[in-house]
């Protein structure tokens, strides 16, 4: 989940009644699978110690897992004016077996923060993803790259009756990753497009 959760980005509507387009957003509390404020307390807490522990001093070097490289580093979603609206890093960890992506809102005084904890398949083809944030919310995805490999699809890996939410990340070209969030509410409703918007690499100061 944007992909990513809670980093708006400039995109045009794609229906009338869609909400302000986001790179990355907040799941509707009305459909999303939140926790009791207590418990996810306790799950965010531990997230975030154990980011830090595998984010900690000398972790920058640790080489991404095979086909993976292209996430590495820091994306940024700006406003038409050039204003960093929000933030997103990917971190290689655990000696190259995971991939950390932490994205923080920093519009408008808000305050948000997501974490996701993604584990390659050995094959290379997918990975399980867990992603957590600061409002509670916990979905587990599943993630396939498709179109050779310029494209992530992670599907929630959700029981019968729940929400379905699908997060894309693409590659438009290697400093611009597309993400979009889609979502379905408890049922047998097809997916719905929620909001779609670009982050850019936030490439070194020359």
């Amino acid at each position: 989940m944007t992909g990513s959760v809670g980093i708006p980005a400039e995109t045009e509507d794609v229906s009338p009644a869609a909400p302000r387009r986001a790179a990355v957003v907040r799941i509707p509390s009305a459909t999303g699978d939140r926790l009791s404020p207590a418990s996810a307390a306790v799950i965010w807490a531990g997230a975030r110690d154990m980011a830090a522990q595998v984010l900690g001093p000398g972790r920058e070097s640790v080489t991404a897992p095979a086909g993976w490289e292209a996430f590495l580093g820091r994306w940024v979603d700006k406003d038409k004016d050039g204003a960093i609206r929000g933030i997103v890093s990917f971190t290689a960890a655990l000696e190259g077996r995971m991939v950390v992506r932490r994205g923080a809102l920093v519009a408008r005084g808000a305050r948000h923060e997501d974490l996701m904890l993604i584990t390659p398949a050995e094959d290379g083809r997918g990975a399980e993803c867990m992603y957590m944030d600061s409002a509670g919310y916990a979905i587990r995805y599943l993630a396939t790259w498709t179109d050779g490999g310029r494209c992530l699809e992670l599907a929630s890996d959700s029981d019968a009756g729940e929400p379905r939410y699908r997060l894309t990340w693409r590659f438009d070209d290697p400093d611009t990753m597309r993400v979009t969030f889609e979502l379905a509410p408890a049922g047998d409703g097809p997916l719905v497009r929620y909001a779609e918007g670009p982050l850019r690499r936030a490439l070194p100061e020359a």
